[in-house]
């Protein structure tokens, strides 16, 4: 109970302001219709009914019983039309004025008649008291004697035929219709006439401000209530695990007065400093061997510029070699953060593949032309950028020159040149961009800024980039400011975390070059087992091969190729890539961050590299329709 009463105070302080301006003007316009609206003034005139017939008991409770009869016909139109001719008073005024109801548990009614007058209030109610009291008693008289002249014959006739019975019971009759006849006056008549009422009716302007305010402030607090019950953005890593179902990276909050541009390395920001740290220290504890990473974010502006390069530097302090890319080629800034030359960049240097193809030794120095001053940092600057973006991105240069990064340099035992590459990349909005760099990389890096971004739009984020084969690592929250707390309305599901199926987690495997997947040799697959219809042929690789964690890609296609029918026959039709599937399986179950990294949907380089190509193919045509319109723009 302590933890909603916190946060229902917490609530109340963030919205504190809208809550005063909601009391405010509700205050002055309950003021302002109070003083415009025109006084009422009501005045009542009281009816006694007294009617008797000889029992006091019966008599209290019949004069009760009429008592509300009259009351409803004291606004019959008959009564009205009465009074008005009387009063003067229109019959429709007197419709809107006059009301009539019994007193509780007496044999009186009041007549109210309410008006913006006081002299005409208690006329008015005077007026139809009046008429009602002449009105019941003629309609009663005419009744009374109406059955004193139908019994006068009765009694003659009763007479003349002798009989005396019947004659005695007329006459009995006849006499206490004479009797209700005379007490007729003195049974209905006006007990209190109604008097001018010094003071209007209903409450007055300090009792409306008070109940106004009352009211205003309960209803701007349920509303402030309300506000913070279906406000569902994201805007903690909280409300990214619990919300979204999706890993958290950490956030990074809103600082001013600090340059988003400004040289991390000086940047001398003890808190901006500590969030990255922890970025980067989650994103190493979702590390399962990605040599290319995607960074983005969900729209232009939301940071990613400043999470990548700060990233980098984080992992690159961790010992790890990264090289950041700049490939948001239509608006670069990476080169604006590391203070770093733009004339040459990521636009103008593929073409050094050709050249590096004949001296793949020499692939070092010509990394160590983007040193940056951080230790195993590399930055590659956009560069000037005279062919559509997409051009770049898209080609084969850019593919091969990533390949070689982060593969072997030489035969076994060398080592790659980076140990990972990032890509500082455009943001979803740029889906075309985005699609092309995500065949290029293993995983990727989400970026949104806090409270601007919903939890049905993150997941839609996830989605795009699984169908474009980078699976989503990991989620900044950029800007979060200090007011911005996790969505407190969760199910305890929620709050406890909601459990996501993992999958074996497939262990890392160097990603093979372009030249190496074109000339590998491909082994026949012998006929063993029957597969699932759904399982496609596979190449046959031993067993005992499969059990070894040493042995690399190139080699078990070579020693595949090797191999004699009877050893294939007995190592069973298993291929390379159906054990990437199962033998990490026992690192998914030791380390569970392995696991929930797979439940968002990584895959490993080597197990994506027949569906990169095939996206690669498939979003050609996009592409080309979107260099065609640059092209024509320019021209």
């Amino acid at each position: 109970m302590q933890i909603y009463i916190q946060h229902f105070l917490w609530v109340l302080k963030r919205y504190v302001l809208l809550i005063l301006a909601g009391v405010v003007l509700c205050s002055v316009l309950t003021g302002v219709v109070s003083v415009m609206k025109a006084p009422k003034y009501e005045a009542v005139a009281t009816i006694q009914v007294s009617i008797a017939t000889g029992d006091s008991t019966n008599d209290v409770y019949s004069n009760q019983a009429l008592a509300v009869s009259y009351a409803l016909k004291m606004t019959n139109n008959d009564v009205l039309k009465a009074a008005s001719q009387k009063s003067g008073v229109s019959v429709s005024d007197l419709e809107r004025s006059i009301t009539a109801s019994p007193l509780d548990q007496t044999q009186l009614i009041g007549v109210h008649a309410i008006t913006e007058n006081a002299q005409k209030s208690a006329f008015e109610a005077n007026a139809v008291a009046n008429a009602f009291i002449e009105y019941e008693k003629g309609s009663e008289a005419r009744r009374l004697q109406g059955i004193l002249d139908k019994l006068r014959p009765e009694i003659t006739t009763a007479q003349s035929a002798g009989d005396q019975t019947a004659a005695s019971g007329l006459q009995a009759t006849y006499n206490n219709v004479q009797i209700q006849l005379s007490m007729l006056e003195n049974g209905l008549f006006l007990e209190e006439q109604a008097l001018p009422p010094t003071t209007p009716n209903g409450t007055s302007l300090t009792t409306n401000l008070v109940l106004g305010f009352g009211l205003s402030l309960v209803l701007m607090c349920v509303f402030a209530i309300l506000l913070d019950w279906i406000d569902v953005s994201i805007k903690t890593p909280e409300d990214v695990a619990r919300l979204a179902q999706l890993e958290p990276l950490g956030s990074i909050p809103l600082r001013k007065g600090i340059s988003t541009l400004a040289p991390p390395i000086v940047a001398n920001d003890e808190v901006l400093d500590e969030a990255f740290t922890v970025v980067g220290a989650n994103f190493q504890a979702l590390y399962v061997g990605q040599r290319s990473l995607l960074v983005t974010g969900m729209r232009g502006r939301d940071g990613v510029t400043t999470v990548a390069s700060q990233l980098a530097i984080s992992l690159a302090q961790a010992g790890l070699r990264v090289l950041l890319i700049d490939a948001n080629l239509r608006r670069p800034t990476q080169h604006q953060v590391f203070k770093a030359n733009n004339a040459r960049g990521l636009a103008s240097v593929l073409p050094d593949v050709y050249v590096l193809k004949k001296q793949r030794s020499q692939l070092p120095a010509w990394l160590s032309q983007w040193k940056t001053p951080m230790p195993n940092l590399w930055l590659l600057p956009a560069g000037t950028v005279s062919v559509p973006p997409l051009t770049v991105l898209r080609s084969m240069e850019l593919r091969k020159l990533v390949d070689w990064l982060v593969q072997d340099i030489t035969a076994p035992g060398g080592s790659s040149a980076v140990d990972l590459v990032i890509f500082d990349a455009p943001s979803l909005d740029a889906q075309a961009d985005v699609s092309t760099l995500a065949a290029l990389c293993d995983g990727c890096v989400l970026v949104m800024e806090a409270g601007k971004t919903s939890k049905d739009s993150l997941k839609t984020a996830q989605a795009l980039l699984q169908r474009l084969s980078a699976p989503l690592v990991g989620v900044v929250v950029n800007r979060q400011k200090e007011t911005h707390h996790p969505y407190f309305y969760a199910g305890q599901q929620q709050e406890e975390g909601v459990v996501v199926d993992t999958v074996p987690v497939a262990k890392y495997v160097p990603r093979r070059s372009v030249e190496e997947v074109a000339v590998a040799p491909v082994p026949s697959p012998k006929p063993g087992p029957v597969l699932p219809s759904s399982a496609p042929p596979t190449p046959d690789v031993p067993t005992a091969l499969l059990a070894s964690e040493e042995i690399s890609a190139p080699a078990l296609v070579a020693r595949s190729a090797t191999l004699t029918p009877e050893t294939r026959k007995s190592s069973g039709p298993q291929s390379f890539e159906q054990s990437e599937e199962h033998a990490p399986q026992a690192e998914a179950q030791t380390n569970p961050r392995v696991g929930i990294a797979r439940a968002s949907g990584w895959k490993a380089p080597s197990a994506k590299k027949a569906e990169e190509d095939d996206n690669w193919g498939r979003s050609q045509h996009v592409i080309s329709a979107s260099e065609q319109s640059y092209q024509q723009n320019r021209n």
